[in-house]
């Protein structure tokens, strides 16, 4: 891979971290996503048990941390002969390895990309690339 394609996977993936780790501290009030509140019983007791019962899906804070170091797979294929590039997002709950992920994932939407992630993601992949090109100028 070449000096872009690199540049362009090291700043998706950092971008996607920033974004998971946004959504979860927003409780899933960002990037056009709009979470279900905790039940008043799971409130009570997370309350007790932590002091506090927000954010939404952070407990250990291991699903959060799992999900940014391992389930974030970024691919990306720059051909300078033919100039196409082409990159592959990949968020996977097997990768987490924690076994309430999937649950998690069913109940409360932090997989997939949101129609705003996936346009802050293109964006960034436009700049990039603008930047790259202009540099060589």
């Amino acid at each position: 891979m070449n000096d872009l394609g690199k540049q362009i996977e090291l700043e998706i993936t950092k971008t996607l971290r920033e974004l998971k780790t946004d959504l979860f501290d927003s409780s899933g009030q960002t990037l056009g996503r709009n979470w279900e509140d905790l039940t008043p019983k799971y409130k009570k007791w997370k309350k007790k048990l932590l002091g506090y019962a927000y954010p939404i899906n952070i407990l250990t804070g291991y699903l959060l941390q799992s999900l940014v170091d391992n389930a974030i797979k970024v691919n990306v294929n720059y051909d300078e002969s033919s100039d196409t590039l082409s990159f592959n997002i990949n968020l996977d709950t097997d990768r987490i390895g924690l076994e309430y992920a999937e649950y998690v994932n069913d109940k409360r939407e932090y997989i997939s990309l949101s129609d705003e992630e996936k346009k802050f993601i293109n964006e960034l992949v436009i700049d990039i690339v603008q930047s790259h090109f202009e540099g060589m100028q």
